[in-house]
């Protein structure tokens, strides 16, 4: 009996999984969430369904569907690692650096990417060529799961605007020691 569960669960995760291979958004999202309304501690599918979430536009539940996942399996680093991304995106800079240092713990071979990325959280006047270290760095940590690289492409996109707010700032110093 405990095996047929097992084969289940494997079947429906095999199932969703699939369906977000093939970019099926709201197929996946509904496997996913079927899969949970069985099997509400698989935290696999949590963290899934975070991912699916988040590159779907959907940030706050993605936040909320990774939470599910560290509750269920406190050790998933990657869960932290996306979590870390998604609250930095959504100005939640002293969870993200929480989350962050999490997964750093949990797998010290994300260190060349969340190092950088809890530097900046702490310290958001970086210049510009130590963001750009952190753009190599980022893209040298690869991604760690499907949707990875649209999370990559949103850092990136924070990055680039960190590096215009720095440019003004410069700008403004500039101006100002001329008065």
């Amino acid at each position: 009996m405990a095996g047929d569960r097992a084969a289940d669960l494997a079947a429906a995760l095999d199932n969703a999984r699939a369906k977000e291979a093939v970019g099926d958004v709201a197929a996946a999202v509904a496997a996913y969430r079927a899969l949970l309304g069985r099997w509400p501690d698989c935290a696999p599918a949590w963290f899934h369904l975070g991912a699916v979430l988040h590159a779907s536009g959907h940030p706050d539940d993605a936040i909320a569907a990774w939470f599910e996942a560290i509750r269920f399996a406190p050790d998933l680093a990657e869960a932290h690692l996306n979590l870390s991304i998604a609250l930095l995106a959504a100005g939640q800079a002293p969870a993200a650096l929480a989350a962050a240092r999490t997964a750093l713990r949990l797998r010290p071979e994300f260190e060349a990417g969340l190092e950088e990325q809890a530097t900046r959280v702490e310290d958001p006047g970086r210049t510009a060529q130590e963001l750009q270290r952190l753009e190599r760095r980022l893209a040298q940590l690869g991604p760690v799961n499907a949707l990875a690289p649209s999370q990559l492409a949103e850092l990136l996109d924070r990055t680039e605007d960190l590096r215009r707010v720095h440019e003004d700032v410069e700008a403004a110093r500039r101006e100002l020691s001329l008065v």
